[in-house]
C-alpha cells in the first residue's frame, strides 16, 4: 500500500476509499504537518470576538473584566445579542478558511493563512445560514425524543464542506450531505464523537485547573485574575480543538465522494487530460472540485 502511495499523482495520495482509523489518521497527519496554519486559521476570530467581549465587559464593569458576574440587565443583553452574532461571523470564517485550506492540502496544493482567509469572501452568509439550519433541524429533532436529533446532525456533519467546496446555499447544502452521508451516519457519529472528546480533553487540561481554582479562591483579590486565566485557557482550548473537527470532516467529505461519486477516478482522469465517464467533459467546481 505504501509504494501505491509513493507513486500516486500529486493530490492523488488520500483519495481512496479508508476505513474510520485511516481516516482519522489522515485528518490528524494534516493537522500535524500543517499545524501553524490551521492554529492560525482557527485563532484570528476566536482571539477577535474573546477581544471584543473582554473590551466591552471593561467598558460596562461587568464580566471577567471587571471581576464582576455579568447581570441582566437591556445593555448587557443588546451586548450578548450583538457579541452572538460577531460570534456567529466569527467561527464562520474559521470554518470557511479551514475547510478551504483542508481541501487545498488534500488534494496536494499548498494553502496559506492568507489565501485560506482571501477564500472566504462572499461565503460568510452562507456558512453562517448552513450552521443554523443545520442546528435548528438538529435541534427540533433532540425534541423527538433526543434520537431523530442525533441522527440529523450526523446525517448534517458534511454539509458545511458543502456549502465551502461546492457553493451551496443552506438547504441544498444540507440535501448535500443527507445523501452523501446516507449508510455512513455511524461513522459521521464516531467522528463528531471523538472531536468533541478532544474538545473536553482540552478544556479540562487548559480550563478547569483556573476554573476549581477561581472557585476555592472566590472573594479573594487573586480570584479575578484566575478567572481571567481560566478564560484564557478556554480560548486557548477551542483554538487548539477546533481544528480537529474541521480537518476530519473534509476528510469525511473527500471519503464518501471517493466511495459514492468515484471522486479519485475523475480527479485522476482530469490530471490526465481525459474525459469523465460519468456524465461527458469534468467540469471543476469552485476550489477546483469536481461535481
Amino acid at each position: 500500500m505504501a509504494s501505491r502511495a509513493g507513486s500516486a499523482p500529486a493530490g492523488m495520495e488520500g483519495l481512496r476509499p479508508m476505513e474510520l482509523g485511516e481516516l482519522l489518521d489522515r485528518a490528524f497527519t494534516l493537522y500535524r504537518r500543517h499545524f501553524l496554519t490551521f492554529i492560525l486559521i482557527s485563532a484570528l476570530p476566536y482571539v477577535i470576538a474573546y477581544a471584543g467581549a473582554y473590551l466591552w465587559g471593561l467598558a460596562a464593569g461587568t464580566g471577567v473584566a471587571a471581576g464582576r458576574p455579568i447581570g441582566f440587565s437591556a445593555p448587557v443583553l443588546v451586548s450578548a445579542a450583538i457579541g452572538f452574532v460577531l460570534y456567529m461571523i466569527a467561527v464562520a470564517a474559521s470554518q470557511a478558511a479551514s475547510f478551504y485550506a483542508v481541501s487545498e492540502q488534500y488534494l496536494g496544493r499548498p494553502a496559506t493563512f492568507a489565501e485560506a482567509y482571501r477564500s472566504t469572501k462572499g461565503k460568510l452568509l452562507q456558512v453562517v445560514g448552513t450552521t443554523l439550519y443545520v442546528g435548528l433541524a438538529a435541534g427540533v429533532g433532540t425534541l423527538l425524543f433526543i434520537i431523530p436529533g442525533i441522527i440529523i446532525m450526523c446525517r448534517g456533519s458534511v454539509a458545511i464542506a458543502a456549502t465551502i467546496l461546492e457553493d451551496l446555499g443552506p438547504r441544498a447544502a444540507f440535501s448535500r450531505s443527507w445523501e452523501l452521508t446516507k449508510g455512513f451516519a455511524r461513522r459521521a457519529l464516531s467522528i463528531l464523537a471523538i472531536a468533541s472528546l478532544i474538545g473536553v480533553i482540552a478544556q479540562m487540561i487548559f480550563q478547569f485547573p483556573f476554573t476549581m481554582l477561581a472557585v476555592a479562591l472566590r472573594g479573594t483579590p487573586a480570584a479575578p485574575f484566575i478567572t481571567f486565566l481560566s478564560s484564557m485557557g478556554q480560548l486557548l482550548a477551542t483554538i487548539l480543538s477546533a481544528p480537529v473537527a474541521f480537518i476530519a470532516s473534509t476528510v469525511f467529505y473527500y471519503d464518501l465522494r471517493v466511495r459514492k461519486e468515484a471522486f479519485d477516478l475523475e480527479r485522476l482522469l482530469k490530471s490526465l487530460g481525459g474525459t469523465s465517464p460519468f456524465g461527458g467533459g469534468i467540469a471543476p467546481g469552485p476550489l477546483g472540485v469536481i461535481r
